[in-house]
């Protein structure tokens, strides 16, 4: 989960305000530019399939 999402269900259910959305927002853009956080690559996770089309 990546902490854009984080801050975004704790705004929509409740758990914070939009001005401490607003600052978590802001932090992780400064945090990003000072390479503190960095992307993930997704590439080494394999492929999810739905249990209804694996092969038997």
């Amino acid at each position: 989960m990546s902490l854009k999402s984080l801050i975004y269900r704790s705004r929509e259910v409740g758990l914070m305000s939009e001005a401490t959305a607003r600052c978590g927002y802001q932090r992780i853009k400064q945090m990003r530019k000072l390479g503190l956080i960095v992307a993930e690559p997704v590439t080494h996770y394999g492929v999810e399939e739905p249990a209804d089309s694996r092969s038997r």
